[in-house]
Formats: C-alpha cells, sequence, structure tokens
C-alpha cells in the first residue's frame, strides 16, 4: 500500500481539512441521534435545554447535511481534476516521445493505462467514504462503552478479528486481480490488431480463426473462468462478514443477557448501534479488495512512467529553432540506424548514408522492401534520430533541442496516411478561399469533397486514394518548402497516376517545392531530376537526370 500513501502525500491540505471536516459533521449527528435514542428508551431529558430538545436535534442535521453537501462538492471537483490531469499527464508525456519509444511502446499500453484512470479517479470520493465510515464505526464503539464495557469490549474484539480477516483475505486475491488486469491488457493487444488489421484479418480464413478463436476466445475464456474464482472468492468473503454480523446480534440477543446483568434498556440500545453500524462497517470492509486494485492500477501508471522515461527527457531539453532563411539543403553525413530484437541481435542496418538533397531537386527515392527507404525516410522526417552520423538542415545540425523545429519545416506524408476528424492545423477551409480551391481543382476533387461548416473542414467520406490527394491539399496548405510522399501514388488508379507524374509534378515544381517521392514507379522516371536507389541498407544509385532549374513560380 506504500503507492497509497504516495498518492495521499500528494493530496492538499484541502483534502484532508476535508475529512477532518466531514468526520465532524457525520460524528456529531451519528453520537447524537444515539444520544438522543438513548435518552428517549431510557425516559430521561437530554442534558441541554431540554424544552427545546428537538431545536437541538434539528441542528445538528443542518450543521451535518453543510458539511456533506460542501465536501461532496469538493469531492466531485477532486475527483474530475484527478482523472483529467492524469490523462493529460500521459498525453503530454506521449507528446514528446521519441518516434522509436513510441513504436516500441506501442499504443495498447497507452490505452490500457488510461482505461485504468477511473479507478484512480474514483479514490479520493471511496476514500472520503471510507473515513467517514471508520468514524462512524469509532464513535458508535466509544458510545457503546458508555452502555455496556463487556459489550463494547467484545465487540471491538470482534472487529479487530474481522478486519484482520478481510486485510488477509484481500492480500490472497490481489494477485489474481492483477492476473485479471494482464489478461485485459492482453486483450487491448488483440483488438488493436483485430480493428486496425480488418482488412488483413478478411483476407485469410486462419488468421481471421487465430485471432477470434486462438487469441481472443481464449484470453476472454481464461479472464471469465479467474473472474469467476476470484469474484466468487470475494463475495463469499463478503458473506462470512455479514453473517458474522448476525452471530453477534444473537449473541446481545441471547447470550450477554444470561451470562450478564444486561438490562433491557442497555440491550436495545447496544442493538441499535449494532445494526447501524452494519452498513458502515460492510462498506468499509467491502472496499478493502477496492484499495489493492488501486494499488494495482498505481503499479500500472508506475510503470508506464517508468516506460516513457525519456519522454520527459526529451521534455525538458531546452528546444531550439532553426534559422528562418529559405530551404537551401538537408545533407546526411555518414548517418547510420540499427535495429535489433528483443535478444539484442541485430536485425537490420541502415547507411553509411552520405546524401545532399538540394533546393528545387525532385528527387525519386526507389528500392525493394528490405532496403531501407522507410528508414531512410523516418530519419529525414526527424522521426528518428541518427545513431551515429549527423543530419543538417541549412547547415544546422539535427539532435534533440531541434528536432521539432526541423520536422515543422517539412511537409509530409506517409505510406499509412492518416486524416484527422478535425481542423487542428487551423486552416482556411471556405469555398472563399481561392488558393483551397485551386489546389481541390489540380487533385481533382471538386464534386467529391463537401465542407462541414459546422467544423471549418471536410467530411472524409473517401477513398485511399482520394484521402491522398486530400492529404496532398492539406501539406500543400502548410506551405513548406520541402514535400515528402511516401508511396503517394501507390493508390491512385492509373489515369490518375499518370495524370500525378506528368502534370502535378511539375505543377508542384512551379510552386518552388522540393520534392522527394519514394516510389516503385520506374515508367515515370522522367519526371525526376534525380533517383536514389536503396539495397540492402545502402545507397547504391544516385544519379542525376537533369540539371536544376530555377523554378517559374505561378501564384
Amino acid at each position: 500500500m506504500k503507492r497509497i500513501l504516495r498518492l495521499l502525500k500528494s493530496r492538499s491540505k484541502a483534502f484532508y481539512l476535508l475529512i477532518i471536516l466531514l468526520g465532524l459533521g457525520n460524528s456529531l449527528i451519528y453520537s447524537g441521534i444515539l444520544y438522543f435514542i438513548n435518552q428517549a428508551i431510557t425516559n430521561q431529558p437530554v442534558a441541554i435545554w431540554p424544552a427545546y430538545d428537538w431545536v437541538l436535534y434539528l441542528s445538528i442535521i443542518a450543521f451535518s447535511a453543510a458539511c456533506n453537501i460542501i465536501s461532496q462538492k469538493y469531492l466531485i471537483v477532486l475527483t474530475n481534476e484527478m482523472l483529467v490531469n492524469y490523462e493529460n499527464s500521459v498525453l503530454t508525456k506521449v507528446k514528446h516521445a521519441t518516434y522509436e519509444k513510441f513504436e516500441k511502446m506501442g499504443k495498447q499500453k497507452i490505452y490500457a493505462a488510461l482505461g485504468d484512470s477511473w479507478i484512480l479517479a474514483e479514490f479520493p470520493r471511496t476514500f472520503v467514504a471510507s473515513a467517514n465510515t471508520l468514524i462512524i464505526v469509532l464513535c458508535s464503539i466509544g458510545y457503546m462503552f458508555t452502555v455496556n464495557v463487556p459489550v463494547a469490549a467484545t465487540f471491538t474484539v470482534f472487529l479487530v478479528l474481522l478486519s484482520i480477516g478481510f486485510i488477509r483475505s484481500g492480500i490472497t486475491i490481489k494477485n489474481e486481480f492483477s492476473a485479471i488486469q494482464r489478461y485485459q491488457d492482453q486483450f487491448y493487444g488483440y483488438m488493436t490488431d483485430f480493428l486496425d488489421g480488418y482488412k488483413e484479418v478478411k483476407m485469410r480464413i486462419l488468421r481471421a480463426d487465430n485471432i477470434l478463436g486462438g487469441f481472443i476466445y481464449n484470453n476472454r475464456a481464461a479472464k471469465k473462468k479467474l473472474s469467476i474464482q476470484t469474484y466468487t472468492k470475494d463475495t463469499i468473503f463478503g458473506f462470512i462478514s455479514r453473517f458474522t454480523w448476525y452471530l453477534l446480534i444473537g449473541s446481545i440477543v441471547f447470550l450477554f443477557p444470561r451470562i450478564l446483568n444486561f438490562p433491557i434498556a442497555e440491550m436495545t440500545v447496544c442493538l441499535l448501534i449494532v445494526l447501524h453500524m452494519l452498513e458502515s462497517m460492510n462498506f468499509f470492509l467491502g472496499n478493502i479488495p477496492f484499495y489493492f486494485r488501486v494499488d494495482g492500477a498505481l503499479k500500472k501508471m508506475e510503470d508506464l512512467d517508468q516506460q516513457v522515461e525519456d519522454f520527459r527527457t526529451a521534455d525538458m531539453i531546452e528546444k531550439v529553432n532553426l534559422s528562418k532563411e529559405p530551404f537551401e539543403s538537408i545533407v546526411f553525413e555518414n548517418v547510420e540506424y540499427t535495429y535489433f530484437d528483443e535478444h539484442n541481435s541485430l536485425v537490420f542496418s541502415l547507411g553509411p548514408v552520405n546524401v545532399t538533397l538540394r533546393k528545387n531537386e525532385t528527387v525519386f527515392v526507389e528500392g525493394g522492401n528490405g532496403s531501407g527507404k522507410s528508414t531512410f525516410v523516418n530519419l529525414l522526417t526527424g522521426l528518428y534520430i541518427p545513431q551515429s552520423g549527423n543530419i543538417y538542415y541549412n547547415g544546422e545540425k539535427i539532435d534533440l533541442s531541434n528536432a521539432d523545429a526541423y520536422r515543422d519545416k517539412l511537409s509530409s506524408i506517409f505510406t499509412s496516411n492518416h486524416l484527422f476528424s478535425e481542423n487542428y492545423d487551423e486552416f482556411d477551409i471556405r469555398e472563399q478561399n481561392v488558393q483551397l480551391s485551386q489546389l481541390i481543382d489540380m487533385v481533382q476533387l471538386r464534386n467529391i469533397l463537401r465542407i462541414d461548416t459546422s467544423k471549418n473542414w471536410f467530411k472524409h467520406h473517401l477513398s485511399k486514394g482520394q484521402q491522398k490527394r486530400l492529404a496532398l491539399v492539406y501539406s500543400l496548405l502548410e506551405n513548406r518548402d520541402v514535400l515528402i510522399m511516401d508511396e503517394w501514388a501507390a493508390e491512385q488508379d492509373p489515369a490518375f497516376r499518370a495524370y500525378f507524374y506528368q502534370e502535378i509534378i511539375n505543377r508542384l515544381k512551379s510552386m518552388g517545392k522540393t520534392i522527394i517521392l519514394i516510389t516503385h514507379d520506374d515508367r515515370y522516371i522522367n519526371q525526376a531530376d534525380r533517383v536514389i536507389k536503396f539495397e540492402e541498407g545502402r545507397i547504391v544509385q544516385d544519379a542525376l537526370l537533369k540539371p536544376l532549374l530555377e523554378p517559374q513560380f505561378v501564384g
């Protein structure tokens, strides 16, 4: 429970003031009610203002109601703040992640950690409620000692033994709850494969059968079996607690009157105390498994923090901007990047790469699968930082301090391009925008695109090829000098592919764009100024096909 204690230490003084205020209010009303009941049963007047006992009774209720309203309002605010702050904290760390770290971790771990945030958000409310019930129990026991000491002492021993038993049972099933959560984390990973790779799943009967029958269904069956076993234990412990209470009530009614001089009035008050405590104590003990789940969730959150430790490192690095001078060149100097598997065995190595990409060039980058093109693109776009060697933009060395600024100089359309659902870039998406209208005509989407005026954004009911065309429009609206396009034409139909190479590329050149196009379309090689070819992680060809000409800019 060290993690829960650390969490409590992180709370503000107002949190503990709330517990004290709520405890005072509830202890006052509960003790007051017991006092009034006892006085009524024994036919004795209250000690203060006996003629106005009803006013005193209502005042106690009003004070307790005010304490509860104030505390519940604060808890609602605190609970939502904890939830939002945690979610924002995780996503802020992800924002500052290196792309390599994000790739290795996988998004399912982030989903799983955020999925556990609800239990953290419920912690303040449950903790305060548990503290409140504990105060009620302590007040009850204290008042019971004023009624009958032997009964109160017996009851105290019973509560201590019952609490120890519940804590021990909670520890017993803690590991089972952790195992249930591990099954759930696996499930998120399988679901990511199933949903993100749905097209691939549909393409193979064996793959579809295995991912559902061999993995997801088996995972769900194992989780179901363990959940039934664990929650059955949890329920049995609850029944044992409740029936033990009934035995205690029976001892007050049948046992103590026979062995002790137990007046009927004292018995009645003790029974009322025990009956009222029954619900409070069951709530308190019943929440013990919740705290073990909180501890497990905090452990997962700490693990996530450990995995994204370099996110914070990247966040702490002082950011540096690049010069605002127009683009002139990107230089790769002895750049190398190597992949290793989990056993630290070499998987693939790129480099050393020595190449200079210059202003106004149209460069075709070619190579087969596994040749190194994708790694080259990730390095070129700043998603990867070289493991050795250097990359220079207009003569400035790129590292973690200025990688953000470097990426901001480029427009990139990746193979697995994603179109966002909102206008995060704050583009001017209006029919009156002349530049936008010209770009839509250029990619032949005039009668296809529809503007969602409520979002200032396009509706995305498009084919994959049309999505790539729209992505090109967005990239050109960014107005960057360098345009990187990874297999952009792969999803286009033959007619539009020819139009792209023969017409659009010339339009982009006339806009002054430096174009780096990763492609397999050798038949349109004449549209390139230069061809770079990769094989097995090395550049095997770097050929200049035509001299560079200064572009004739068009509006």
